[in-house]
């Protein structure tokens, strides 16, 4: 699913939501994606990384620097 449709889906107040989608579309697709999928949905690094094509440790290098960069207001 799209990152907008998992948002839809979650348990977030209204306030919470407008927030989390203003984030959403400061981030390139791909974040989006990891994000939504990880966060959301709850996925695993090894789910991910077998559904991207990618190494798990690459995308835990990503997600630690979106995660960051979220905390320091970056985005």
């Amino acid at each position: 699913p799209e990152p907008a449709e998992v948002l839809a889906e979650a348990e977030l107040s209204a306030r919470e939501r407008a927030e989390a989608r203003g984030v959403l579309a400061k981030l390139s697709r791909a974040d989006r994606e990891l994000l939504a999928w990880r966060v959301l949905e709850g996925r695993s690094y090894a789910e991910l990384a077998e559904h991207l094509g990618l190494q798990a440790s690459s995308l835990r290098a990503r997600f630690a620097r979106l995660r960051a960069a979220l905390r320091k207001g970056d985005l």
